[in-house]
């Protein structure tokens, strides 16, 4: 869409890790630093939104890499799937849940995070949203 390419045009102009193009690609100057400075988050539970580009997909894949069972919080779309597919793709022993949420609707909110319950069950909970 015309607000994701200018959003992908603005972020890569301020230099923030994305790039130009249309899969995207975390291949920026931080994001090797950003994965390395994180410490083994093996066991973690973490929940992230926003993870179809961007900060959210480069954190999602980061936290995978390092052992984090990752929970994917996004509005149904294509670029939803796209994204999971290549952040299994990206780390093929990861643990990777994908769960629809529209922050704008109280109601999805609500059920997303009675998924999470669900996935985490009542001795777990999750370590990281």
């Amino acid at each position: 869409s015309v607000s994701s390419q200018f959003s992908q045009e603005l972020a890569f102009r301020m230099g923030c890790c994305t790039s130009r193009g249309g899969s995207y690609k975390p291949d920026s100057v931080w994001f090797d630093d950003f994965e390395k400075t994180l410490p083994s988050m093996f066991g973690k539970r973490i929940a992230i939104t926003g993870t179809t580009t961007g900060t959210g997909y480069v954190a999602a894949l980061a936290c995978a890499r390092k052992g984090a069972e990752v929970m994917l919080l996004n509005r149904d779309s294509d670029r939803v799937v796209t994204a999971e597919a290549q952040l299994r793709q990206g780390c093929p022993s990861a643990s990777i849940h994908n769960i629809s949420c529209d922050l704008t609707d109280l109601a999805s909110v609500r059920r997303a995070a009675k998924a999470l319950q669900s996935l985490c069950g009542p001795s777990g909970g999750l370590d990281v949203l």
